[in-house]
């Protein structure tokens, strides 16, 4: 019933702010049947290219874009930033997982784990995000895409989202980019990103001028509004700046396709490892950076997929390269 109550909460909140088309099509997404229909993924593509179009015109078509400056390349030495906004010692199991394998894997890099309490040594956030933060106006998931995208255009380095499970060191080839993520291919029909870019792993150059369009943009957005429009509210100007942008697209398109099964292995928490054994252990060999969910189901039984990653994997060292 609370699901159901925040749901139509949101259905109103939507038609309230942004209009009775966003408010029509966000209903028909949150009918519970609707993903089992093929009309599903056209209702989904048309949802993110009206909030798209609001977002454009009200942020974006008088923003002055600054390209003058060359972009550099990714340091080796860089921070990897992680987020955690209760802090890590109350982070869930799998949370505490993940990051045991970044730090093994980090390579060169250090790893720095940003909580509540040490933030305000990273950055100065302007003080109405803290306003909103209080009044349960923005979601810690929206503040943390603001917080990465602010991180990686001051110092640059890799930011990873806290329940990245890593198989394999950081790979080296970064450091031949000014701008990297993860290009996995997948939901290239339906999903605002179209397999192109993965906002929980994104790696930068310092003072890259993609991120500060980026940060500029949600600050703007968070300053005027007093809801968010939908929840990847960062995928959608990072589909904008590639739109727009020549100097944003072109360092989109020069990724190359990485991780490919990266989204995979979530999705079998639930199955017995013996059933599915060989399909994750070929995820395992040819992924090295994996993206598990800490809202997935999960089974904790001791022969579950779940259970056999978090504590019989061993974290083999032998790897097939990407």
């Amino acid at each position: 019933m609370k699901k159901i109550k925040g749901k139509i909460r949101n259905i109103i909140s939507i038609y309230r702010y942004f209009g009775l088309s966003l408010g029509c099509y966000n209903f028909l997404l949150s009918i519970p049947f609707i993903k089992h229909i093929s009309l599903w993924k056209k209702i989904n593509k048309k949802y993110y290219r009206l909030c798209k179009d609001y977002l454009y015109s009200h942020y974006l078509s008088d923003y002055s874009f600054d390209d003058s400056d060359e972009i550099g390349r990714i340091d080796e030495n860089s921070n990897i930033w992680v987020f955690w906004w209760q802090g890590i010692c109350n982070a869930p199991e799998l949370v505490k997982k993940c990051l045991s394998t970044i730090i093994k894997f980090k390579g060169k890099h250090n790893v720095v784990i940003i909580d509540k309490t040490n933030l305000m040594n990273y950055l100065d956030v302007p003080d109405f995000f803290w306003s909103k933060l209080e009044n349960n106006e923005i979601s810690i998931q929206h503040f943390s895409d603001y917080i990465r995208t602010r991180l990686l255009y001051k110092y640059g380095g890799i930011w990873m989202d806290a329940t990245l499970f890593l198989t394999d060191n950081v790979d080296e080839d970064l450091t031949k980019y000014g701008f990297y993520t993860i290009r996995h291919g997948e939901r290239s029909d339906y999903h605002i990103c179209e397999g192109k870019w993965s906002t929980f792993f994104m790696a930068s150059c310092k003072g890259n001028k993609f991120f500060k369009y980026l940060a500029d943009l949600q600050e703007k957005y968070w300053r005027n509004e007093k809801y968010p429009i939908c929840y990847l509210i960062i995928d959608c100007f990072i589909s904008l700046l590639v739109d727009v942008s020549p100097f944003c697209r072109d360092q989109v398109n020069q990724v190359p396709v990485n991780n490919t099964k990266t989204m995979q292995l979530a999705k079998m928490f639930t199955k017995d490892y013996s059933d599915v054994k060989e399909s994750v252990d070929e995820i395992i060999k040819n992924t090295k950076i994996i993206k598990l969910s800490n809202k997935c189901k999960v089974n904790t039984r001791p022969d579950s997929v779940y259970y056999w990653l978090l504590n019989v994997y061993d974290n083999r060292e032998e790897k097939t390269a990407l």
